[in-house]
């Protein structure tokens, strides 16, 4: 990454030029800068006018330095399109424009984060002005008081389109916002990987998954064709299958299940309230059973004697399955495979019209210790609106957050189908039971195999431990 030296450098030298084009009265070029990866570039004589003061001055942040607090380590590989370029070059831009800094800085590890932040904000330093945190923590720090409530800062509109609106929702406690999440992430959704070689094999087509999908008639019903198709014996004379409908993980395939349904473990109430949604759910009992049966009709690898607890991806690696239900990062295990494979949604179950698929984020907060103001928080939330835009000339770009992924995947229909969908927000649901502390979705998806209990059984008993959760969740906000 460049230094900030050089940002301001470069950032001046844009000012400059631009002052200069408009001396010499030069008219708008019509020509788009860029490698005809979409409009983009450096085409900063079209950048929307933004924090532009009633005076007409342009709205100086007086050299504020805003840390972004993660708990990784940032990346610092620079960008190979000529969109990560210009996303860097627009960011150096408005940091010159506007007079502040930003930029990620590894506050921790995921098992302490959350106990810095605390620390920082009740020491009246945090230890970053914005900071990512795992769902898992967040009750127990807005139990504390330790986020600051973005409801009402009004340089930012967290409504708009541009907003992920189930973080909104999700973060939203008697009417207070105590979080934000700018778009929806891909990277933790529940998806089916799928291998063409072993679909071919079958005698499938190998895009079938992606035309099913785009037909909206990808089903439970036609996944589980297709995996009994699959199951059989290729390799010998030995009377024991070596081809197998699934590898699968009962924890992610249990999630996917029930949301493709329309069902979830924990929903909020118009006050955010979480409540157990799961109990004497039709749906959720329905996707259950599916899960349930891919045991039942002998669809899925055993797991070989002696093997790590996730065999399933070195399964799939080799070829043994036709599909894996896994989450979209997983895809970086495949990127460099001997096989060629696609990635589509979980199907729909029959309670729903449409694909779903559910996912996780961790979720951006700035810290309310002692010395904030609503004029500072304001000014954070309005740089960081700022720096998370698109660049000049990228704007109207249905391409532009699509150019980095192409390289990430063996065909285009992973990105401009599946992925498109998540990234929709219409397609994709918050797990809101991870908000929940203790919540243990494995109360019952260790246990789906297990037929010494029915699924009504097994869900009325982990039942029993959620509503426990959910309420002691409940008192830690609102008292009661």
């Amino acid at each position: 990454m460049k230094t900030m030296k050089l940002k301001k450098i470069l950032g001046l030298f844009i000012i400059f030029a631009i002052s200069l084009s408009l001396i010499a009265g030069c008219a708008e070029s019509t020509e788009k800068p860029g490698d005809g990866e979409g409009n983009g570039g450096s085409n900063w004589d079209n950048m929307p006018v933004t924090g532009v003061m009633p005076d007409g001055s342009i709205r100086d942040l007086g050299g504020i330095n805003i840390d972004v607090g993660v708990f990784w380590s940032p990346d610092t590989t620079e960008p190979t399109t000529e969109y990560g370029r210009a996303v860097l070059e627009y960011r150096d831009y408005i940091q010159t424009r506007h007079n502040f800094t930003i930029q990620e800085k590894e506050i921790g590890s995921h098992g302490d984060h959350a106990d810095t932040i605390a620390a920082s904000t009740l020491a009246d330093n945090p230890v970053a002005y914005i900071n990512k945190v795992d769902p898992g923590r967040i009750v127990s720090l807005i139990r504390n008081n330790m986020f600051y409530d973005v409801s009402e800062l009004p340089s930012v509109d967290l409504t708009a389109a541009k907003w992920n609106r189930h973080v909104h929702d999700a973060m939203n406690f008697d009417g207070g916002i105590f979080g934000f999440v700018q778009g929806y992430n891909q990277f933790n959704a529940g998806v089916v990987f799928f291998n063409k070689d072993v679909l071919r094999e079958a005698g499938f087509d190998p895009e079938l998954p992606y035309d099913l999908q785009a037909a909206n008639e990808w089903t439970w019903d036609a996944m589980i064709d297709i995996a009994v198709a699959v199951t059989r014996e290729v390799g010998g004379n030995t009377g024991i299958n070596d081809r197998f409908g699934f590898c699968t993980f009962s924890n992610r395939t249990v999630l996917s299940a029930v949301f493709s349904n329309g069902a979830r473990f924990v929903g909020k109430d118009s006050t955010g309230r979480f409540l157990n949604e799961a109990n004497g759910s039709n749906a959720f009992l329905q996707a259950f059973d599916h899960v349930r049966d891919f045991a039942t009709r002998e669809l899925m690898q055993p797991q070989p004697e002696g093997s790590s607890w996730d065999w399933w991806r070195d399964g799939f690696n080799e070829g043994r399955a036709a599909f894996l239900i896994y989450e979209e990062y997983g895809k970086d295990d495949f990127t460099h495979a001997s096989f060629d494979w696609g990635m589509v949604l979980y199907p729909r179950g029959p309670q729903m019209d449409k694909l779903m698929t559910i996912y996780y984020e961790n979720i951006n907060t700035i810290p309310n210790n002692r010395s904030m103001t609503a004029e500072t928080a304001d000014d954070i939330l309005f740089a960081f609106d700022l720096f998370t835009n698109e660049p000049p000339g990228y704007e109207d770009d249905e391409m532009s957050w699509k150019y980095d992924l192409y390289e990430r995947y063996l065909d285009h229909r992973a990105v401009d189908e599946t992925v498109a969908m998540i990234r929709s927000g219409d397609h994709s649901e918050l797990r809101l039971d991870q908000l929940v502390p203790s919540f243990d979705t494995g109360r019952v998806a260790w246990e789906v195999w297990n037929f010494e209990s029915t699924g009504a059984q097994l869900l009325e008993e982990a039942s029993q431990e959620w509503n426990s959760f959910i309420d002691s969740a409940n008192r830690s906000i609102f008292g009661s």
